[in-house]
């Protein structure tokens, strides 16, 4: 489902989610705010091969970001 410019969000997410080193940081640093909590979240069931839908992060991301507010 197209939750409003999430393609170019997909993107950074499969990034994140594919380089071991990013994956590594943010899980170390998700304590230091919504976003990094929330794509320790992401990290964490991509590990389990579960399926995501990045909700949290597009809402995080659109507060802050007008391009990604829709």
């Amino acid at each position: 489902e197209n939750m409003g410019n999430s393609c170019y969000m997909n993107s950074a997410l499969q990034l994140i989610t594919h380089s071991t080193h990013i994956a590594e940081v943010i899980s170390q640093n998700s304590k230091k705010g919504q976003l990094l909590q929330a794509a320790a979240e992401l990290v964490n069931i991509q590990n389990r091969q579960q399926c995501y839908r990045p909700t949290l992060i597009k809402q995080i991301v659109g507060g802050n970001h007008p391009l990604f507010a829709s």
